[in-house]
């Protein structure tokens, strides 16, 4: 039986799934076509760690936001607000990556 209640940890876990498919979507072409740091990310390690970061994080956020979206129902709201917290240092931790390789020159 799979029960799905529309509260806020199940809206957030449903968000958290669409980030995790779209992240890998977003940093990957940017690490190609800008990386990091010109000289030193063109080698073959630092794509591969920049690489596995973003798999990582992807599978991550994709696993919480199951979790989330399937048994958020259950959670009382002081975990739920240890969630939300989290999950907006996270996402603003991508987000300051995804600018910072926009705007590097």
């Amino acid at each position: 039986m799979v029960n799905v209640g529309w509260n806020t940890a199940s809206l957030m876990g449903f968000v958290q799934i669409l980030v995790a498919i779209a992240y890998p979507f977003i940093i990957i072409p940017l690490m190609v076509i800008k990386p990091a740091k010109p000289a030193a990310s063109r080698t073959d390690i630092g794509v591969a760690i920049a690489l596995v970061q973003s798999v990582l994080v992807s599978l991550t956020f994709l696993l919480t936001g199951l979790i989330l979206f399937f048994n958020g129902w259950r959670l009382d709201p002081i975990l739920q607000v240890a969630y939300v917290l989290m999950f907006a240092l996270v996402l603003l931790l991508m987000l300051k990556e995804v600018l910072l390789r926009l705007l590097q020159e």
